[in-house]
């Protein structure tokens, strides 16, 4: 027996501090309703969880960006649609113009009404507003093109040529149309009679006639196909190892490349690679829709080595704007964001700025101008509810997210209290425990008292 140390009682003191330090947690947890509360708690825990909060709270603010494009849309719309109706009664206006019945007087008060018309058109154009941005009127320009094209651009592959015949200046011109199950289509023709497989590596580019993508093709060593993607830009490595020049071959060029992308649809999108049924050694790239194109003219220009290749229409009006006049924040990450054309609705561009019906030919012209100006209405109410069709959508998406990272973030950070209330009691038994246990090692002292006082 000893007395200068209670060893018993130093142990029951050090079980008690670590079992009033598992209380203190259980009751924190259950206090707080998180298991982890510092990053001493699970420290890996926290930093996936905190992360978790991270894309949960932008995918918050996400919603209401989303809500707020779908209410700025509506805000158009609406204005829109009361354009339409002044278009419409402009068209009867100018239909009663045209007619040969009316005298200069008639036509002065039709003409009268057609300005107020044109005036309120401007007006709800310059001052539709959501949140202070005007909404009809684009801050980048709306381009009416009449020309729509599909080009083959980049460095040929070594053999590869453009069928075509040789014109003045280095431009080459003929009518390429493919036709398949659909109907005629515009067309590019990449010739591949001459590719060398021991010196074929080289690149060409395709690029939509109606939107931004833009794919490359590029012919590597190796047998493995890949795929990069940089925005609208789409990398397709072919590996032309072992690859030959006979149509009959499972390893013929022109079939690597329609395997390797994604047999002859990029992007599943709608620029097509095909082999010409009529000329197994030509590479066929077109538009895929039944597009009523009466004439095709193909060109090629040198540059620096390099051509470009393409097809365009005779004059056909097609409407684009430039992309990028708003862009809504969808997502926690910079680049998940949707960029937003807003339309440009004044009277001039809705072809009737100018509009005359003091003649019967210039009320003829009249009915012509708000034709179009009510078929360029119509467009850009199509598009703004695309738009908004892909805002909901997205919204969808956004609400899916949120409840999975929500769920996940919860299996990690937060409390089971049925866990916890079970591991308090315990700890409390075991509490009560130890007190008694320091009792009794307190108490071995005694003996030792007795045994000097024999």
């Amino acid at each position: 027996m000893v007395i200068s140390h209670n060893i018993a009682s130093i142990n029951s003191v050090r079980m008690q501090y670590n079992n009033l330090t598992n209380i203190n947690k259980n009751l924190e947890r259950l206090s707080s309703g998180f298991r982890i509360n510092r990053s001493g708690d699970d420290a890996a825990g926290l930093a996936i969880s905190e992360m978790m909060r991270w894309q949960i709270n932008g995918l918050d603010q996400a919603s209401l960006n989303a809500k707020d494009g779908i209410g700025l849309i509506q805000t158009a719309e609406g204005a829109m649609s009361e354009i339409h109706n002044m278009l419409q009664r402009g068209t009867v206006l100018a239909e009663d113009a045209a007619n040969g019945v009316q005298n200069t007087t008639s036509r002065q008060a039709i003409q009268k009404e057609l300005d107020m018309i044109i005036q309120e058109i401007d007006r709800i154009s310059e001052n539709t507003v959501f949140n202070d941005v005007k909404v009809l009127k684009g801050t980048k320009e709306i381009q009416t093109s009449t020309d729509s094209t599909v080009s083959v651009e980049g460095d040929l592959p070594p053999g590869c040529h453009f069928d075509a015949e040789t014109e003045a200046a280095n431009h080459l011109s003929s009518t390429n149309i493919f036709t398949d199950s659909k109907g005629q289509h515009y067309a590019s023709y990449l010739n591949f009679s001459g590719w060398n497989p021991n010196n074929g590596k080289g690149a060409f580019n395709c690029t939509c006639c109606t939107c931004k993508t833009h794919y490359t093709i590029n012919l590597v060593d190796g047998n493995k196909n890949t795929t990069e993607k940089s925005g609208q830009h789409f990398i397709y490595n072919i590996g032309i190892s072992g690859a030959n020049n006979d149509p009959s071959s499972p390893d013929y060029i022109l079939k690597r490349i329609i395997a390797g992308t994604k047999n002859g649809n990029p992007n599943d999108h709608f620029t097509v690679l095909k082999i010409d049924p009529n000329n197994p050694n030509q590479l066929v790239i077109f538009d895929n829709r039944n597009i009523d194109i009466p004439q095709i003219q193909a060109y090629l220009r040198a540059e620096n080595g390099k051509v470009n290749v393409g097809v365009a229409t005779e004059p056909k009006t097609v409407v684009t704007a430039t992309p990028g006049d708003i862009a809504l924040q969808l997502g926690p990450e910079s680049d998940d964001m949707l960029e937003i054309d807003l339309p440009n609705m004044s009277s001039s561009k809705c072809s009737v700025g100018n509009v005359s019906v003091m003649t019967q030919d210039g009320a003829s012209r009249a009915i012509n101008s708000f034709k179009k100006g009510i078929n360029f209405v119509s467009l850009e109410r199509a598009r703004l509810g695309a738009y908004q069709n892909r805002l909901e959508h997205a919204l969808n998406r956004i609400a899916v997210n949120h409840e999975n990272l929500t769920y996940a973030e919860s299996r990690i950070r937060d409390t089971d209290m049925a866990k916890e209330m079970s591991s308090l009691t315990k700890n409390n038994i075991i509490q009560q425990a130890a007190r008694s246990m320091l009792a009794q090692a307190n108490q071995t002292t005694d003996s030792v008292i007795r045994l000097l006082n024999v």
